[in-house]
């Protein structure tokens, strides 16, 4: 081969690796800019999540509050009250669609927070069985309890999200179970080192099962055992994937065992944290003339409905309730309000004029010492990081999830005001 054809072959050679390159080059950028508008479109496809989620939860809190208004009269007749009780369950059941369409995207991107407080399981337990037992009876289902010593100790725990994962494993239960069948929640401990305590769920039915092929694929999310023998099943397929999450992201462990047409059992663990006296965050500390609580309240929401029925139900535990329909105005009627009027404030966040967190930052940052100390409570739809942390930032004490229920309500005014 002469020079001149190994200058030609290097010459071709060459040309072919630039040509190569120019096309892996494009491909890159074409990539890199199909990336770049998923990632937008990601973005985009948040933000409508959380306005939709927010836009559902304010009429959701005002028919769920007016509901639970209704129902503290002793004077409705008995088809009123059913009725009346019809639409609470369907309340609860939307919130709770609502609450695991959020919670599986906050997952993903693991931006979901736990927020640690002492607290006894023997209360968690309490809610669980007040929200089950009334689905279990409608089936006439057997629901029982058992629990050990532990549960009425003080434990380190995100108790929003073991209720989650609770009601989750019973109402999947209680839904696969035939009229008449059984249920069984079982909680124990074992003590470890130190003073962890490794605690045990067990979720026992003698329902329907979950078949061997379909075993492998109960946390896909959105994935459902449909079968022509039981019919249509309501739910989307996210119980049991959000509480694997909720578990992982706790370091524990669930196992499921099912036979087809003998019944389910469920087995959560994790370890919490055991304080040996139960730990009472201290009420704001009052000076001078004014170290008695007075029960007075300014309430920021700027929903006509949701402001109406949350002065109601906190007029019903004897609280004086005065009202503010933005952020703006709550400044001012904090800034005209004498010394430690206010043992509370309850914060919306999304408010025309000046938001919530606008709100607090501005009432934190007044030079009078109530302003320092005084709880303020943000009412929220979002469980995002980001958001979390804007409101840690501003001086948010802590937080009410929307829908805004009595339970919710009546353990801020435990906690902080009585």
């Amino acid at each position: 081969m002469t020079l001149d054809d190994r200058q030609n072959k290097k010459d071709y050679e060459y040309k072919l690796l630039s040509d190569a390159y120019r096309k892996l080059k494009n491909e890159n950028e074409q990539l890199s800019g199909e990336l770049k508008q998923i990632k937008k479109a990601d973005r985009e496809k948040s933000v409508l999540l959380s306005q939709i989620s927010h836009e559902l939860r304010v009429p959701m809190t005002s028919i769920m509050n007016l509901t639970e208004i209704l129902l503290m009269r002793n004077d409705l007749p008995d088809a009123v009250r059913e009725n009346l009780q019809d639409i609470q369950h369907s309340g609860e059941y939307l919130k709770a669609l609502m609450n695991d369409t959020q919670d599986i995207t906050l997952m993903e991107k693991k931006q979901l927070l736990f927020h640690y407080e002492p607290e006894v399981m023997d209360n968690v337990v309490a809610y669980v069985k007040k929200n089950i037992a009334s689905l279990a009876e409608k089936k006439q289902i057997c629901f029982e309890i058992h629990t050990e010593e532990f549960t009425r100790c003080s434990l380190m725990m995100d108790r929003v999200r073991i209720q989650q994962i609770l009601i989750n494993l019973l109402t999947n239960a209680v839904k696969f179970t035939p009229d008449g069948g059984h249920v069984e929640l079982t909680l124990r401990s074992e003590k470890t080192e130190g003073n962890m305590v490794l605690v045990q769920i067990l979720v026992r039915d003698n329902g329907i099962g979950i078949r061997p092929e379909f075993l492998p694929k109960v946390y896909v999310p959105f994935a459902r055992d449909d079968r022509k023998e039981i019919g249509y099943q309501e739910g989307m397929g996210l119980g049991l994937p959000i509480t694997k999450m909720l578990v992982d992201q706790m370091k524990g462990s669930i196992q499921v065992s099912s036979l087809v047409n003998k019944g389910t059992q469920i087995t959560v663990c994790f370890l919490l944290e055991k304080k040996e006296t139960a730990v009472i965050k201290p009420k704001p500390e009052r000076k001078g003339n004014h170290s008695k609580r007075t029960g007075q309240i300014l309430l920021c929401e700027d929903n006509r409905l949701n402001a109406k029925t949350i002065k109601t139900i906190l007029e019903t535990f004897h609280c004086k309730v005065n009202t503010a329909k933005n952020g703006q105005e709550a400044v001012q009627k904090f800034c005209e309000s004498t010394l430690h009027t206010y043992d509370l404030v309850f914060m919306d966040l999304k408010m025309p004029v000046m938001n919530g967190v606008e709100a607090t930052r501005y009432i934190r940052n007044l030079n009078r010492a109530d302003a320092k100390i005084v709880p303020i409570i943000a009412m929220t739809a979002s469980s995002d990081r980001e958001d979390r942390k804007k409101m840690e930032n501003a001086g948010i004490t802590a937080y009410l999830y929307k829908p805004v229920n009595t339970e919710g309500l009546q353990r801020i005014l435990e906690r902080y005001l009585f």
